[in-house]
């Protein structure tokens, strides 16, 4: 009875969990979209991906996670791909810090030429 029981509350813990972690995660997509359209430009894929997870104390002083997300942007005038982050800490989110540099990606920063590599060594 107590091994059932134990079960059971596992598994309600972990479909709480797992639904607070897709409001907040809707809760970003949203903070990203918003920021696009503030800032004209082209949310790529409209999603975010959670980068970082980290248990920290909030302004009450109680234990909450802190998460950061990163979304893709496409600015049609310079015709480049940048990324920003969100923070959320608890259920508030932070704002998006306009004063951050967005990160530049390039389209060849994740391309390794093997046969190049090879030729080092």
């Amino acid at each position: 009875m107590n091994l059932s029981l134990i079960l059971l509350l596992l598994i309600i813990l972990f479909a709480i969990s797992w639904y607070r972690f897709a409001h907040i995660k809707e809760l970003a997509v949203r903070l990203a979209k918003d920021y696009c359209k503030i800032n004209q430009v082209d949310l790529l894929d409209d999603t975010v991906t959670l980068i970082k997870v980290v248990p920290i104390k909030n302004n009450a002083g109680r234990f909450c996670l802190k998460r950061i997300y990163k979304f893709n942007y496409y600015q049609a005038q310079l015709q480049k791909q940048f990324s920003k982050k969100i923070v959320i800490v608890g259920d508030e989110a932070l704002p998006v810090d306009e004063k951050e540099k967005p990160d530049i990606i390039t389209k060849q920063a994740n391309i390794i030429n093997f046969h190049d590599f090879s030729k080092k060594e």
